[in-house]
């Protein structure tokens, strides 16, 4: 609504249709010029007959609503709707725009005419009480009490002028603003929508059948949902709602914000990056094949032997974190199908520690594996149940996520327990604040550490869930950071329809 646009006029007429006071001016138009003028000059040539239909059945029926007729706005003509009151010998007619400004309007008169009749009834009975109407006193308390009410008529015209431009200024930016904005009651009738919401699904306030016309209307839960425009397109919305009143009565207000380009431009960097990384493992072919030719020559000496040997078996590992990292789209969304095997899981951690604690080496932390409480010995095993690439880059960013927090001269100690689960617990010296200890596995969330992207935790938790276990943070210990995993053993389901129990607080 523009707020130049008039929210209305209140005029007394006798019961002739001649106008006898004007009560409220809203338009800038008209003022105390319509007194003495018949109704009829308001409107063109053309509406008077209807303007008089209406003048003689609100006489006829004591009120009339909602009639709509053309009011000359100087040379500007601009369809208005008409009430029409009959009372104590005067018919009152209301003039707005909206049909909704018609019953605050008409409140508005009321409250004046009954202020008005208060007011004389007073003066009446002051008037009884003196010996003569031209009594002096009377008369100057009676020019008080109506310079009082005129000044009071005055004041509330402004406040009513003041909220009409407050309510056009608020109806703009809703109307203005990019988001689908509906106001539905509790049947599901459609009261108000913007006009991104009239461009999205074409309806208009007051037509039955909303809920068919767009099932979103029906939802209860907030989220992500797709559907289909008027203009055929298939877009994907985040709906919100809330409760809220309209018109003195319960109602519901829901936005809807088209999120379709950031849904398209999120699908398309997925895909980038899984073919960025597919296309990876092209070089890696001579970074692993040319070291394995190497090898077979008898002309070199043990050291060199190592160091190709050392290459060989970084191109592995960089292989392996490609395929992990193209999985890890299909865990986030659900779709990654394990196929679980027994793995042996010392012999993954006797390639993963070495690795670890090199990378760090120059702060001396070291590490200790115990089976059942007892250093390992040779020739134990501990098998889990679950995929050897999986287990490998889970633990791979556990441990080292734990030496790289571990003070210098520090211990890392895995702690293994066989039992229903299998039972593997990482332990470091050290603290998380109590503010950050509840993203620790979220995704993105790094604390005081160069370089991080705060993928480690996350990425090892959706492994760790994806084989059907689970990876939780224990802090029950002060200065020591535990990260217990709870895995399916071998002869057990998966454990993804059942899942494991919480770690115990207390280490033994």
């Amino acid at each position: 609504m523009n707020p130049r646009v008039p929210d209305g006029l209140v005029l007394a007429c006798d019961m002739r249709g001649r106008i006898s006071h004007v009560i409220h001016d809203s338009t800038g138009v008209f003022g105390a010029s319509l007194v003495g003028q018949p109704l009829h000059s308001l409107v063109d040539r053309t509406m008077r007959p209807k303007l008089g239909r209406f003048f003689r059945q609100t006489r006829r029926k004591g009120a009339t609503l909602a009639w709509e007729l053309t009011v000359l706005l100087g040379e500007r003509p601009e369809v208005m709707n008409f009430f029409g009151l009959v009372r104590d010998g005067h018919v009152y007619v209301i003039v707005s725009q909206s049909p909704n400004n018609i019953f605050f309007l008409y409140d508005e008169m009321l409250g004046i005419i009954n202020d008005q009749a208060a007011q004389l009834r007073a003066l009446q009975q002051q008037a009884r009480a003196v010996p003569s109407v031209s009594d002096t006193v009377a008369l100057d308390e009676f020019m008080k009490v109506n310079n009082e009410l005129v000044n009071l008529q005055r004041e509330l015209h402004l406040s009513h002028a003041r909220l009409a431009r407050q309510e056009a200024r608020f109806r703009q930016i809703i109307q203005e603003h990019p988001d689908s904005i509906f106001v539905l009651n509790q049947t599901g009738k459609l009261l108000f929508c913007n006009t991104a919401a009239q461009a999205l699904l074409e309806v208009v306030p007051g037509e039955g059948a909303d809920r068919e016309r767009c099932p979103l209307f029906g939802q209860a839960m907030a989220g992500e949902y797709t559907l289909h425009g008027v203009d055929g397109v298939e877009r994907v919305l985040d709906l919100r709602h809330a409760e809220t009143t309209w018109d003195d009565s319960p109602a519901r207000l829901l936005s809807m914000r088209d999120i379709t380009e950031r849904k398209q431009m999120e699908a398309l960097k997925e895909d980038i990056e899984r073919i960025s990384r597919h296309d990876l493992k092209t070089p890696l072919n001579g970074i692993i094949g040319l070291p394995t030719l190497l090898l077979l020559d008898d002309n070199l000496t043990p050291e060199q032997r190592e160091y190709i040997g050392l290459i060989r078996d970084s191109g592995y590992r960089m292989l392996d974190l490609i395929n992990i990292s193209l999985h890890l789209f299909q865990m986030e969304t659900g779709q990654y199908k394990p196929r679980p095997v027994p793995v042996e899981l010392l012999g993954v951690l006797a390639k993963v520690l070495p690795d670890s604690c090199r990378s760090h080496g120059g702060r001396q932390v070291t590490a200790q594996v115990l089976l059942s409480g007892r250093p390992v010995s040779a020739g134990q095993t501990f098998f889990v149940l679950g995929e050897e690439l999986l287990y490998h880059s889970m633990l791979s960013n556990l441990l080292k996520n734990a030496v790289e927090a571990s003070p210098p001269g520090g211990e890392v100690r895995v702690l293994l327990e066989p039992g229903e689960w299998c039972t593997v617990r990482i332990e470091n010296a050290g603290d998380i604040p109590p503010d950050f200890a509840p993203r620790f596995f979220e995704k993105y969330a790094t604390r005081n550490k160069q370089g991080g992207t705060g993928l480690g935790t996350y990425s090892a938790r959706l492994m760790a869930r994806t084989m059907g276990g689970e990876l939780e943070l224990d802090l029950s210990r002060p200065g020591l950071v535990a990260v217990t995993a709870r895995l399916p053993c071998p002869g057990q389901d998966s454990g993804r329809d059942t899942p494991p129990p919480a770690p115990a607080k207390e280490h033994a």
